[in-house]
Formats: structure tokens, C-alpha cells, sequence
């Protein structure tokens, strides 16, 4: 049958992306900088297509080889992007569970008591100290003259 649906191979998208990132840049190169620029441009804009879709491909294979082996191992693969990118061993973020943030947010009200604790402790010995340097001076400050 001539009207069957055929499965492209990742060999066949890098070639169909180099080819139309070729027009692409052939097209672009003519628009805006005239007749010289056409192969400069597809040539330039097939490797980008070629590169892309190999990267793409590769990518992709990787995604798919994880999903099967957590399959096969019954455990469920969260497949947002930024959730890998937050598991992955190279990003400077983890994702946390909701307890791990409860846990988190727990401790540092904890730190938050504590400090106001210690300045409670330190605005009451002013307090004090002030107290008592206010009440020695009125007893010792004026010894019964009547001047001005």
C-alpha cells in the first residue's frame, strides 16, 4: 500500500532535520543577506539540524531506556523535566518530599525561638543594668543645694 505509516528511524530524523535546516538557512541567508549567503547559511543551518536531532535522539533514548527499567523494576518514574533535572547527581537542587520540608522549615523556626530567647535574655539584663544605673544616680546626684 502506498498510504502506509512508516515509523521513522532516529538515522532518518538527523537526515530529514539536516535536510530541512538546510533550506531553512539557505532561505535565510537569501532573505536577509542576499544571493552569496545562501550556502554559507545552509550549511551552517544543517549542522545545527543535524547536531540538534542527534542530541535529541540521544537524549530521548536515555529517557526511554529509564522509564523501561523502572517498569521492569514495578517503580513509578516521575517524567517532568525539572524534576530530573532536580534528581540528577550534577544539579545544586534536590526536590523534597513534604515531610522533608516540614522537617526543614520545623528546624529553622527551632533556630528562629532560640535566637529570639537569647535576645529576650539580652534586652532583660539591659533592662537591669539600666534599672540599676538609673537608681544610683538619683540617689547620689544632688546632695541638697539649691541651685539652678
Amino acid at each position: 500500500m502506498a498510504w502506509e505509516v512508516q515509523k521513522a528511524t532516529p538515522k532518518d530524523r538527523v537526515y530529514a532535520s539536516g535536510i530541512a535546516g538546510g533550506f531553512a538557512g539557505g532561505s535565510v541567508g537569501a532573505l536577509t543577506r542576499g544571493r552569496a549567503n545562501i550556502i554559507p547559511g545552509a550549511i551552517m543551518f544543517s549542522i545545527f539540524g543535524l547536531l540538534g536531532q542527534t542530541i535529541y535522539n540521544s537524549m530521548d533514548a536515555q529517557h526511554t531506556q529509564e522509564l523501561q527499567l523502572a517498569d521492569t523494576e514495578g517503580q513509578k518514574v516521575d517524567s517532568r523535566f525539572w524534576r530530573r533535572v532536580a534528581d540528577s547527581k550534577w544539579s545544586p537542587m534536590k526536590a523534597l518530599s513534604d515531610e522533608e520540608y516540614e522537617n526543614m522549615l520545623r528546624e529553622k523556626l527551632l533556630r528562629v525561638n532560640a535566637e529570639i530567647a537569647l535576645l529576650d535574655e539580652s534586652v532583660e539584663k539591659l533592662r537591669v543594668e539600666h534599672l540599676k544605673g538609673s537608681a544610683g544616680k538619683d540617689m547620689g546626684g544632688t546632695r541638697g543645694t539649691d541651685s539652678p
